[in-house]
């Protein structure tokens, strides 16, 4: 997360903790505090180098956000 500004590694890192305690995965709030923040869609690849995150977890957080739009 480096790459990010502090107030965006800030903001992801909050909206993680904020899911748990709504009962979210924290690695879905992230991922989805990362697209919201987002200027331009982001591919899984990016997300997992971007966050930190083995790919199996955000392909398994990213099917859920799916789902969860529909």
């Amino acid at each position: 997360m480096k790459d990010l500004p502090p107030t965006a590694q800030k903001f992801i890192l909050h909206w993680g903790e904020m899911g748990v305690r709504w009962g979210i995965n924290r690695t879905m709030a992230q991922i989805h505090a990362l697209l919201f923040l987002s200027e331009k869609p982001r591919h899984a690849e990016e997300i997992c180098e971007i966050l930190d995150l083995a790919r199996s977890n955000v392909s398994v957080a990213l099917r859920e956000l799916q789902v969860g739009a529909l």
